[in-house]
């Protein structure tokens, strides 16, 4: 993460780190590994970190009010997908549809991020305590053991957050 400023691309990465990692505990790959619940263990610090962060940093976001409102809509479309991929998970012919929906919005996600500008946020003191709860709440399901359920919640919990603090980052300006 940088020192100087922040990405909603950089939460978007988490968000595409995250979805892979659904995507092995869904499968079953993943299900007891260390080394899944080492990642998620990572992407839970990441993600407080930029938020106990953001009152000090500069953000990079899209100058154009259109692509603005263009990246809140595909956020709301991911945070609708994960939900669906979240109820759905144990079944494998709708995971991939969900998976393919998200990575196609990862993509037009990508394509919004040309002309953008550092600004500082000024973000409600009250969202980045909700943020924050939530990602505690990820954190408690993670320390609550290594089972997929658990990593599959935490995991959801984890995308809840992102997907919230990059459309807040997006109606900041």
């Amino acid at each position: 993460m940088s020192a100087t400023h922040t990405t909603i691309g950089q939460i978007l990465d988490l968000l595409r780190r995250n979805d892979k990692l659904v995507d092995r505990l869904c499968s079953g790959s993943d299900s007891h590994s260390y080394s899944a619940l080492s990642e998620l263990s990572r992407e839970s610090d990441e993600l407080a970190e930029l938020v106990s962060n953001l009152t000090t940093q500069v953000v990079e976001v899209a100058k154009d009010p259109e692509v603005k409102a263009r990246q809140e809509a595909l956020l709301g479309e991911m945070e609708s997908l994960s939900k669906k991929l979240s109820k759905f998970a144990s079944f494998p012919e709708l995971r991939g549809i969900f998976h393919a929906q998200i990575a196609a919005i990862h993509e037009a996600l990508a394509r919004t991020h040309a002309n953008t500008e550092k600004i500082l946020v000024r973000l409600d003191p009250a969202d980045l305590i909700d943020i924050s709860r939530v990602v505690n709440k990820a954190k408690s399901k993670i320390s609550e053991g290594p089972t997929r359920t658990d990593m599959l919640k935490a995991s959801t919990v984890l995308q809840q957050a992102a997907i919230s603090l990059a459309t807040k980052l997006t109606q900041s300006s």
